[in-house]
């Protein structure tokens, strides 16, 4: 193993230079489904930064690490990307949000769920942790979809 000399990443004992994006990605997804996030990321970093999976996996690298700074840059990364229909761009906003949960900061995590909830108020995952989150804050009563839909 090697170190990354553009990171604090170690990389395997794997010549990426002969390895096409899509191999990389595939090494780098690999890596993350052992376990092994550090190898993962160094990996994921020589591939095509601008693809969705490969942002979508150092994402869920970075969130594995409690490295939600990370997580969230990755996932915004995404969301940037995607049109604000689709399904994908429903989850990413969900694991932004997500990484604040796990922080227990609540107003940035709403904030997240509610741009999700403006793609999709009856979406279960968005809505399950937008009424967390409200819990969170002891705002029971405040859980009035239509409301806070128009004051986005």
């Amino acid at each position: 193993m090697t170190l990354d000399s553009t990171s604090q990443y170690a990389l395997p004992d794997v010549n990426l230079e002969e390895k096409t994006p899509e191999e990389i990605y595939e090494i780098g997804v690999n890596l993350f489904e052992e376990g092994k996030y550090n190898e993962a990321i160094a990996v994921l970093l020589q591939s095509d930064l601008t693809n969705f999976s490969v942002q979508y996996v150092l994402g869920n690298c970075y969130f594995e690490q409690r490295n939600y700074l990370e997580a969230v840059r990755c996932f915004g990364k995404i969301v940037k990307t995607i049109p604000n229909h689709h399904e994908e761009c429903i989850m990413v906003l969900n694991l932004c949000a997500l990484c604040f949960m796990q922080q227990e900061n609540w107003k940035p995590a709403i904030h997240y769920l509610k741009k999700a909830l403006t793609l999709n108020e009856k979406d279960l995952q968005t809505v399950t942790n937008y009424g967390i989150c409200l819990c969170k804050i002891r705002k029971y009563n405040e859980f009035n979809l239509e409301n806070d839909m128009e004051s986005l």
